[in-house]
């Protein structure tokens, strides 16, 4: 007599076409999971070849395959003349306890991160700066790599150690061999593989306080002891008496989250402390890139002297946080240790990012997008500065410091209006019949007070009338005159509109802004 299914498992068992797999793996499944979670107990006879496949609606080859499969794994057994039965005991069934599953007290000591906008969220990058173009080219070539450079790598790709060295020679001073840079996948990984190759637990590790949180939490997962220093105007503060660390971690050159520079006096200190104790100096230079031309300051890491010092940067701050580019410079002898250790720590080569990356470093495209970033920040930078010092000039130096927020505000809507007119002028030179047709769309951007001299210029002219429409005075053409050709229809960006409010509304600051501005401190 053959055996006979439940109809519930009987229908879960039955293969279906929405499924996405073969009929074959889906009955294999089906009985796994029946057999594991204890539904077909050992002892249990299935159904035989022919019965089973009649049920689920397969061929019996298909029904002989999985029967085979699963004897092979020891679920079940095929006895002659007697069908085929479950062997496997399933253990029995139920959920851990309340409290079972405990946590370390390291788990425990991690803190929570706020639920912030990508927009709000500190350290965060604008990811729409870098032109996404250029980083699907790279990609695409990346994916053609050979087969021989997508196995497990013990060493980054050779390419982007040469092509890091020369941007680190040109960018930051920093002449170094390529084979002593060690790419990792983001800054803290790159503190961790430090720590583990130059302190052990319970060594003291200098960190700045206020400072970054990624590198006190993986200090502390290396189980070292942490001594928080003050930053003041100068930069970090060496703290008196104590414990010589055997670690310090700085951004000297752009501190986070204040933007201080560490002063020529602790530079020097710090790389004495360095040279007479050994103190290893991790140098997080996250940021150098967009430094303004009031602010060039040289690495750590390329003073000459005895001083131990290691170079990290990333390229989550350049490129976008999703790149996982990282690199580190250290001694040429520890390069190999220090590849070892990353490994351990479970870090690898992501291969087609780094070839990508290099890519991108090689045919120039991350220093043009570094100009424009940098031309970008740099407005919005001089309007904080100028925020922060008439804050701290108070009452006395309040009209002072607001004329500074002020200037610095006009000349970034004169920045962005030039923009602006250079892309208009690229448009009229691609499609001139459009722009002969409509002159009003090729004017030039108004500026903060162009309507106001427009105004006064008219008044002293006796131009009582107003302006109706095609009058010149208004820069509109009239009613049906702007008829472009049909190779050039369509092609006109929506910022050569006549409107001047249409141009404003791509400013950063509107020039009403500006006006609230003058209103507000003069």
């Amino acid at each position: 007599m053959s055996a006979r299914l439940a109809p519930e498992l009987l229908a879960r068992l039955r293969p279906t076409e929405r499924a996405g797999l073969s009929k074959a793996r889906q009955l294999y499944l089906g009985l796994y999971g029946a057999i594991t979670g204890g539904e077909l107990p050992s002892g249990s006879l299935l159904p035989a070849v022919r019965e089973m496949a009649r049920q689920t609606g397969v061929g019996r080859n298909t029904v002989l395959a999985v029967y085979a499969q699963l004897g092979d794994e020891g679920l079940v057994r095929g006895e002659r003349r007697r069908g085929t039965r479950v062997i496997h005991a399933a253990p029995p069934r139920g959920r851990a306890a309340p409290g079972a599953w405990s946590l370390s007290a390291r788990a425990k000591a991690l803190p929570g991160r706020a639920n912030a906008s990508a927009a709000l969220a500190p350290g965060e990058p604008d990811a729409n700066l870098f032109p996404q173009s250029a980083w699907r080219r790279a990609l695409r070539h990346a994916s053609a790599l050979p087969s021989a450079q997508l196995r497990y790598r013990l060493r980054p790709l050779e390419s982007l150690q040469a092509a890091l060295a020369r941007y680190l020679a040109s960018h930051r001073g920093l002449v170094v061999e390529a084979e002593r840079i060690v790419v990792t996948t983001s800054t803290r990984q790159s503190l961790l593989v430090a720590a583990a190759l130059y302190a052990d637990a319970g060594d003291t590790a200098w960190v700045e306080s206020p400072g970054y949180a990624g590198a006190v939490l993986a200090l502390r997962m290396l189980d070292l002891r942490l001594t928080p220093c003050e930053v003041d105007d100068q930069g970090l503060v060496p703290p008196t008496g104590g414990a010589v660390p055997r670690l310090v971690y700085t951004t000297p050159c752009f501190h986070y989250p204040s933007g201080v520079a560490l002063s020529a006096p602790r530079r020097a200190h710090l790389l004495g402390l360095s040279a007479r104790h050994g103190a290893v100096i991790f140098e997080d230079d996250y940021d150098s890139e967009f430094r303004d031309r009031s602010q060039p300051r040289p690495a750590l890491a390329a003073h000459e002297g005895a001083a131990l010092v290691i170079h990290a940067g990333t390229f989550s701050k350049i490129l976008f946080p999703a790149a996982r580019v990282a690199w580190m410079v250290v001694p040429s002898a520890h390069v190999d240790v220090a590849n070892r250790c990353l490994r351990a720590l479970g870090g690898g080569h992501a291969t087609p990012a780094q070839q990508a990356v290099g890519e991108l470093l090689d045919n120039g495209a991350i220093a043009r997008h570094l100009v424009r970033a940098r031309d970008l920040r740099a407005s919005p930078r001089r309007l904080r500065r100028g925020a922060a010092r008439a804050r701290q000039r108070g009452v006395a130096g309040r009209r002072g410091g607001c004329t500074q927020l002020r200037r610095a505000a006009q000349a970034f809507v004169r920045s962005r209006a030039s923009r602006t007119d250079a892309r208009r002028t690229r448009h009229r030179r691609r499609c001139p019949r459009a722009h002969a047709l409509a002159p009003a769309a090729a004017a030039p951007l108004q500026r903060p007070g162009d309507r106001a001299r427009q105004r006064r210029s008219a008044g002293a002219a006796g131009c009582g009338r107003a302006a109706g429409p095609g009058d010149p005075r208004r820069g509109l053409s009239a009613p049906g005159a702007f008829s472009p050709s049909s190779s050039c229809r369509g092609r006109v960006p929506r910022s050569l509109g006549s409107s001047s409010a249409g141009g404003r509304a791509q400013f950063g600051i509107s020039i009403g802004a500006i006006r609230s501005i003058d209103y507000l401190f003069s």
